[in-house]
């Protein structure tokens, strides 16, 4: 979906900007570049979103790989260190299992580097998660729910201020 290409955009955009914007932050052209990338990335899974298709971090590297900007393939050299370097932690599809009631991220010992990567990854899961639990909330409205789903986005909102006060 269009809204789905939006929020992977807007995701990849910050992490990106996280990892390789430096002080000045990206610049316009390599915004329009990381979005082209992770368009074309996510186009496939978007169309069949089987998690097994879920992109990673090396389909975006690969991606920008074959653009033909230089800023491109200074993006792509910048990310090689999260892709296939040392820091490769975030290059795996998730082996957590989200539809738990309970999921608990434990980002202590990522280290320096990866520490503000790893929170801005999690903070964009509990929000996804906060609102795939709101739309169902509103959108199944009955007694059958009791009062669980109002402690599941409890959790989630606390899960948020927790990466946000670190």
């Amino acid at each position: 979906t269009v809204k789905g290409q939006k929020a992977a955009c807007k995701t990849a955009t910050g992490q990106a900007e996280l990892v390789i914007g430096g002080k000045e932050g990206l610049q316009p052209v390599d915004k329009t570049v990381i979005d082209r990338a992770v368009r074309n990335v996510y186009r496939p899974f978007l169309a069949d979103p089987a998690p097994e298709k879920m992109p990673i971090l090396g389909d975006l590297y690969d991606e920008l790989l074959k653009q033909p900007e230089p800023e491109a393939a200074r993006i792509a050299a910048a990310l090689e260190l999260y892709v296939s370097g040392s820091l490769n932690v975030f290059n795996h599809r998730t082996n957590v299992e989200l539809s738990n009631r309970l999921v608990c991220f434990d980002i202590k010992q990522l280290g320096k580097q990866l520490k503000k990567l790893g929170m801005l990854i999690v903070q964009h899961l509990g929000a996804g998660l906060a609102v795939k639990v709101a739309g169902r909330l509103i959108g199944q409205h009955d007694s059958r729910f009791g009062n669980q789903g109002a402690g599941d986005i409890r959790f989630c909102a606390v899960i948020l201020f927790q990466v946000d006060s670190l």
